[in-house]
């Protein structure tokens, strides 16, 4: 499980959206990921081990002292911008925000820098194309009207463009005084009902209402200013999770008016739950295994071990007077011992396949669709044509763990006693195909009962590259298709 659990790291870390590298202090890459590497024009390989100024000379020049001074004060630099052509889209100028953190071991040695890199370009474009249009309006404004002539005011027209819900409100009363017109879509109330009594503290979810009004209420008497996110209840019925930036005007350390943005932050929220809840059943997976490596070690292998033991000692206490009797006795004690040898390499094989390194993927796993057959009366039709005998590991450990799996779903949930492996492949790619004609599942409807095996699977393959599909009808059977690409030979 540690494993997987470093190759989802590592998923996350090769997948993020955002650039990320390490320097060592020679400034040469150690780690990047392939966002990043691609905005650079080259592979991730062709990176590590060089020097960022032999990779991208144009930016280094701009950046190497800043990177210098962070290893040598172990002071961040955060938010710094370059502006530069990149090798993977020249004649084209980008901006670029990035944050450099030094590197320190634990034995208190910088060691290298570590490189956050964001393109901005999008954002600064569209940010100055506002502060263009917005002081075209201003201008605009001044010309027909003394009434828009404050920067409050401007400030107010200027948010009401936005999804994010800015409102005034009375200190003391709580009672809104201004609340922008994006309060309409935002939970599907007319603008009006926002003024009434009462109104904010009855829309807040029942399981929130006393901490968001506790909260609201000991942070706004400090008169400090403060955010801090809760539910509320839409006008369909919808819960919407907000986030709640409030601002808070005194006067001799009485607040009088609190200001504030109101931003939905629903779909965040449920991402942050839907990892979470992820990590919790990974690490109970993590714990059933253990659970169940724990208990083939007692009730199998201790006790056949035990056994070892007393008919040893018996033999020592007691040895059988005529060389027949001594024959027999070392006869059943060896057999003792070779099944033991036999259980401790089966557990072994089962924690890490290590037969792919030696004799393929094909034979491999023909080899544990015959052990599986055998072992638990199931019928398996294994096929395979035109599988490579050179398969990578990462491809081969991923095929591999997904007959173990879809076997494995097969003698639990299918009712059936036979089901067919086909492993396929070329020069191209590797296809695997598991079928079984048991009573199927619902996918929409078992995936919280099944997930974890077919989230395991989906990641598993998705982390090389491939994708997986899953077919399945109550009463109909289920099949497990996966396409995996082969790297192409140099």
């Amino acid at each position: 499980m540690e494993v997987e659990d470093g190759k989802l790291l590592k998923h996350v870390y090769q997948t993020a959206p955002i650039g990320l590298c390490v320097l060592d202090t020679e400034l040469r890459y150690r780690y990047i990921n392939y966002w990043l590497a691609s905005i650079n024009g080259l592979s991730v390989e062709a990176h590590l081990g060089r020097r960022i100024s032999d990779v991208i000379p144009d930016v280094s020049a701009g950046v190497e002292s800043l990177l210098r001074r962070v290893m040598v004060t172990g002071e961040p630099v955060v938010d710094g911008a370059v502006e530069a052509e990149t090798p993977a889209m020249p004649h084209q100028k980008r901006i670029f925000q990035h944050s450099y953190d030094a590197v320190i071991s634990e034995e208190g040695i910088v060691v290298g820098v570590s490189c956050v890199v964001r393109d901005i370009t999008s954002r600064k474009r569209a940010e100055d194309a506002l502060v263009e249009a917005n002081n075209h309006l201003e201008g605009r404004i001044r010309v027909r009207t003394e009434k828009l002539a404050t920067s409050e005011e401007r400030l107010r027209r200027l948010l009401e463009s936005t999804d994010v819900v800015p409102w005034e409100a009375d200190a003391k009363t709580w009672l809104f005084t201004y609340v922008g017109p994006q309060a309409v879509p935002f939970l599907g109330y007319p603008l009006v009902q926002w003024y009434e009594k009462d109104f904010w503290i009855d829309r807040i979810h029942p399981e929130d209402r006393d901490f968001a009004l506790d909260y609201y209420l000991r942070s706004s008497l400090r008169c400090e200013d403060f955010d801090f996110d809760y539910r509320m209840v839409a006008s369909d019925g919808r819960v919407i999770w907000v986030h709640n930036v409030v601002s808070v005007d005194d006067t001799g350390g009485i607040p009088h008016t609190l200001r504030g943005f109101m931003a939905n932050i629903t779909e965040r929220k449920l991402a942050q739950d839907a990892v979470q809840e992820l990590s919790g059943r990974l690490i109970e997976a993590q714990e059933n295994e253990r659970g169940r490596i724990a208990r083939e070690l007692h009730d199998n292998l201790s006790q056949k071990l035990a056994l070892l033991a007393v008919e040893l000692e018996r033999t020592s206490q007691d040895p059988p007077e005529s060389a027949k009797a001594i024959s027999q006795r070392m006869r059943k004690l060896l057999a003792v011992a070779d099944e033991l040898s036999t259980d401790v390499h089966n557990l072994s094989h089962e924690l890490h396949p290590s037969s792919l390194e030696h004799i393929g993927l094909t034979v491999a796993v023909r080899s544990f669709c015959n052990t599986l057959a055998e072992h638990h009366n199931l019928r398996i039709e294994f096929s395979h044509h035109g599988v490579p005998e050179a398969v990578p590991s990462d491809v081969s450990i991923c095929i591999y763990r997904i007959v173990q799996e879809s076997l494995r779903n097969v003698l639990k949930h299918s009712g059936v006693a036979e089901a067919q492996v086909a492993l396929f492949g070329d020069r191209s790619e590797i296809r695997l195909t598991v079928t079984d004609k048991g009573v199927g599942f619902n996918p929409s409807l078992d995936q919280h009962k099944l997930g974890l095996g077919l989230v395991s699977m989906r990641e598993r393959v998705h982390f090389i590259g491939g994708n997986m599909s899953i077919k399945s009808d109550p009463s109909g059977g289920t099949r497990v298709d996966v396409r995996v690409p082969l790297p192409t030979p140099i």
